[in-house]
């Protein structure tokens, strides 16, 4: 039985993919800046990704988890 799993990886220079479990196949992938994500968080009803940029980026990224697309940015401070 096909359950539609996904896992959502975080690969260096800003790439998050979205990869099909149960096939291996990436579902997408996008960039979200120039540093790896940090952090990311599903919301509740897992209809949004939210993913956090590294150190010299504070953004934060709200994407669409089933389309990679990103719905609204949040920036944050600019410096230590």
């Amino acid at each position: 039985r096909e359950l539609g799993l996904t896992a959502v990886t975080v690969a260096r220079g800003g790439w998050v993919r979205a990869i099909q479990i149960s096939s291996g196949e990436t579902t997408w992938e996008v960039l979200t800046g120039d540093e790896e994500a940090r952090a990311m968080q599903f919301s509740p009803d897992g209809r949004v990704l939210a993913v956090g940029g590294g150190i010299g980026e504070a953004d934060i990224r709200l994407l669409d988890a089933a389309t990679g697309r990103e719905l609204n940015r949040r920036t944050g401070h600019g410096s230590w």
